[in-house]
């Protein structure tokens, strides 16, 4: 979810969490997703208050790129 693919944009991390924690119990095991986003959160550096991370500059700049080309 979070690698861009050719037909759509890379999931921000916090995006991707949204969507497994939408689609626990029906795509995706509730167990296995609890598991996963607690392991997440736990390797995740803390981000400064007021700071944006790189991750979510970037996710914003190509899709600025996709649509000035469209």
């Amino acid at each position: 979810m979070t690698a861009g693919r050719p037909y759509r944009l890379a999931f921000t991390h916090d995006d991707a969490c949204q969507e497994l924690r939408t689609h626990a119990g029906t795509q995706f095991d509730p167990g296995v997703v609890d598991a996963f986003l607690d392991q997440a959160a736990a390797a995740r550096p803390p981000v400064a208050e007021g700071l944006t991370p790189v991750a979510d500059i970037a996710e914003h700049l190509r899709t600025l790129l996709a649509t000035a080309g469209a």
